[in-house]
């Protein structure tokens, strides 16, 4: 799941990078504050299987 989260956030960052538009509206959505949560629970998971197979 967190690496999930990770892979989405960045491929959003490459997108409306250059975009200031872009990423005022993802702030407006709060969309940080929203995946933070989702890496913390990550972090105190432990996985069965790798992530990345």
């Amino acid at each position: 799941l967190v690496a999930d989260v990770l892979a989405c956030l960045v491929r959003i960052t490459e997108t409306v990078g250059n975009s200031p538009k872009m990423v005022d509206q993802l702030c407006e959505h709060q969309l940080i504050e929203k995946v933070i949560p989702l890496i913390a629970l990550g972090s105190q998971t432990s996985f069965n299987q790798p992530i990345y197979g």
